[in-house]
């Protein structure tokens, strides 16, 4: 399956279709919050990580429920840098539609733009084997 649309913006607050993004490359997408500072720093050192050994992938972070004013704030007091940063625009729709239940899920798309692994975790010691 695909995942469902959601509404996501940009660094602008324009509106951004993940599929635009994603199409023809494999894509992980994962979450953050700034209220879980220490998983929003590490989670983006971690992907550094990954994109050095998989400059094929595509990461997408969505942060999933700040105000436009923390998030601008989050990515601008963090170096957040090298990934495609996008937000959604309604926690309770992305929470209902990506179930996104946990703020360490992770979702990785094939380069058609289908669902490859839909719970994953970029901290799990076997998560290499979910891309390959």
């Amino acid at each position: 399956n695909k995942l469902p649309t959601i509404q996501l913006v940009d660094k602008d607050l324009k509106p951004v279709l993940l599929e635009t993004i994603t199409s023809n490359k494999e894509s992980v997408i994962f979450f953050w919050t700034s209220h879980a500072d220490s998983h929003l720093k590490s989670v983006h050192k971690r992907v550094r990580e990954f994109k050095k050994k998989y400059p094929n992938v595509n990461f997408i972070a969505v942060n999933v429920d700040d105000t436009n004013e923390n998030w601008k704030k989050a990515l601008k007091n963090n170096d957040l840098s090298g990934v495609t940063e996008l937000k959604s625009t309604s926690f309770e729709e992305i929470k209902k539609l990506w179930v996104i239940t946990k703020i360490h899920r992770t979702i990785i798309l094939d380069k058609n733009g289908t669902i490859k692994k839909g719970f994953s975790n970029l901290f799990d010691v076997n998560f290499e084997n979910d891309l390959n």
